[in-house]
């Protein structure tokens, strides 16, 4: 799909992330409307699904930020979640800043469109001007997915939740499976024939990391399970938004944050089935098979949900944490456990207190969830270092017992003769899975059996 632009176009964005590059380098993220203040002033949040949302993508050098905004690098935060009105041509002319246009709908095979600025098209929206103020109220009023949010509702579904796991008796044949994905994330939960009880994230590279995901994957929503987000970022549910309407029958559990304009209109298209989590859970919600928590930080990726599962086995993997993208330290569930999806693909760690612990120190069983060649570099070097020194193993970056999801799927599971039923199963057509066996199970076979399994799937 490519936009069919006049010379000139509008655009009012939100800067939602600024990515620091080793290089000098810095990427600016903007999720914009398509318009300007006069007819965005008329918008309803109905209105959103009619109009066009997508991403900017634009790389500065630091001489080039100063310039552009007139401030030190180091202050580059500072204009994090501020609203700015654009004017970009597609004409390049002199001293004009190329960027790359995502539409909402972008998908591999579409063409990015490139997009110029001069310094004085890109103007941050203030707060000194009564005519500024309201309107960034009226911004903010519409990404807010409060509108969306009903408490009791929500605790309906919380509470059916709660119920419909309690049928689920036959614990210790529940299959957990990591997916490949790309730059991104998928976890599903599945009975033994891999039929599906509960999805934690169904995301997948996108975007500027659509060339880690090529072929998006439609994964099997019979029961219609319930699909819980660990937050609003685009590459925790890209394979939603490429088919929603394979998911319109499931409930969506997510939590209720700040959000940008393509956020808020892939939101809108679910605003049935979206069920939004405030403070519903407390300390954490104990269902039959796993807690369900909120991190306690203030940042999207630190303040969303987060799992622990208990899958009652035991000498075998039992409990598993899901923390999404939260930092460890906003976890206030951890303990120790006998395997982990490592916290943002394996970003950066801001602070290294708060770890959880591997049952048998040096045998941790641990996923990283990234896409090969992605744009942020994970994962980190440091955050590999730092998950081998607190006992959590990484045979795919040259130490034992981990898996990345560059070209696996990964079963938690003790069977070792799985292969069979996943074979024929609804999962099949998703790629290759290796399993993650518990402790009685020889690792040194196990490890020859992952190497000699890698496929690109």
């Amino acid at each position: 799909m490519t936009l069919n632009l006049i010379k000139e176009q509008n655009y009012i964005g939100n800067l939602f992330e600024i990515q620091n590059q080793d290089n000098n380098s810095i990427w600016l993220h903007f999720d914009v409307f398509l318009g300007n203040r006069q007819n965005i002033v008329g918008f309803n949040t109905e209105s959103i699904l009619q109009n066009e949302t997508g991403l900017f993508r634009i790389n500065l050098t630091s001489e080039q930020f100063s310039d552009f905004f007139n401030l030190n690098i180091s202050k580059a935060s500072n204009l994090l979640d501020n609203w700015f009105e654009l004017k970009g041509n597609t004409t390049k002319v002199e001293n004009s800043l190329e960027s790359f246009y995502y539409p909402f709908e972008f998908s591999e095979d579409d063409q990015t469109q490139s997009i110029f600025f001069n310094k004085d098209n890109i103007s941050i929206i203030g707060r000194r001007k009564k005519e500024d103020k309201e309107f960034l109220n009226k911004l903010n009023s519409l990404v807010d997915l409060r509108d969306l949010y009903d408490k009791n509702k929500t605790e309906i579904v919380l509470n059916e939740l709660r119920n419909s796991t309690k049928s689920i008796r036959d614990i210790p044949e529940l299959n957990v499976v990591s997916f490949n994905v790309g730059q991104g994330n998928a976890t599903g939960i599945f009975d033994k024939e891999f039929n599906p009880i509960i999805y934690f994230d169904l995301g997948g590279g996108a975007y500027w990391n659509k060339h880690t995901y090529r072929n998006t994957k439609l994964f099997p929503v019979n029961e219609n399970p319930t699909i819980i987000l660990s937050h609003w970022d685009f590459d925790h549910y890209e394979s939603i938004r490429a088919n929603p309407r394979h998911y319109m029958n499931c409930k969506i559990l997510a939590p209720l944050q700040k959000t940008t304009p393509s956020i808020r209109k892939f939101a809108a298209l679910f605003s049935t089935n979206l069920y939004l989590i405030d403070k519903e859970l407390g300390k954490g919600k104990n269902f039959s098979f796993f807690k369900l928590f909120k991190c306690s930080g203030q940042k999207r990726n630190d303040s969303g949900l987060g799992i622990l599962l208990d899958l009652k086995k035991d000498d075998n993997i039992s409990e598993i944490l899901l923390p999404g993208d939260s930092q460890y330290f906003f976890i206030k569930q951890r303990k120790e456990v006998d395997a982990i999806c490592v916290t943002h693909h394996g970003g950066k760690l801001y602070n290294k207190r708060g770890f959880p612990s591997p049952k048998e120190k040096g045998n941790g069983y641990s996923v990283y969830s990234y896409g090969i060649n992605n744009t942020y570099s994970h994962p980190k070097q440091d955050t590999i270092q730092e998950h081998i020194n607190k006992g959590w193993g990484c045979d795919r970056f040259l130490k034992k017992y981990s898996l990345s999801t560059i070209t696996h799927n990964v079963i938690y599971n003790n069977d070792i003769n799985i292969s069979a039923t996943f074979n024929a199963s609804p999962l099949n057509t998703l790629g290759t899975f290796n399993s993650f066996h518990g402790i009685v199970y020889n690792r040194d076979l196990r490890i020859r059996i992952i190497l000699s399994s890698i496929d690109n799937d």
